[in-house]
């Protein structure tokens, strides 16, 4: 099937503006990332922070309709057990620790 995002165009064929555009919407998102983590624990941001690679492979597979191997969802879900595990040890943070406390 045809992903929802299925676009094919060359890299160069895209305006230095809509690069420039992309780019400051991930600059944009970095600095939101950091603020967060002075309004949490540093567990809680090591979760969310580690996220990123379970999250990309979730909407690859949902948005662009990609296959991943078996060896990769077998690495995606180490990573999501380790993350799991990491954030067992932010609850000695303490019970608060989502509102910055």
């Amino acid at each position: 099937g045809i992903g929802l995002l299925a676009l094919r165009m060359r890299w160069n064929s895209l305006s230095l503006h809509r690069c420039a555009c992309i780019a400051l919407v991930g600059i944009f998102g970095q600095n939101l990332n950091y603020a967060g983590n002075m309004l949490c624990g540093s567990g809680i941001f090591a979760v969310i922070y580690s996220s990123v690679t379970v999250w990309n492979a979730a909407f690859s597979r949902i948005f662009l309709q990609r296959v991943l191997s078996p060896w990769q969802w077998s690495a995606i879900l180490a990573v999501v057990l380790g993350l799991a595990i990491m954030q067992v040890g932010a609850r000695s943070e303490g019970s608060r620790v989502l509102e910055g406390a």
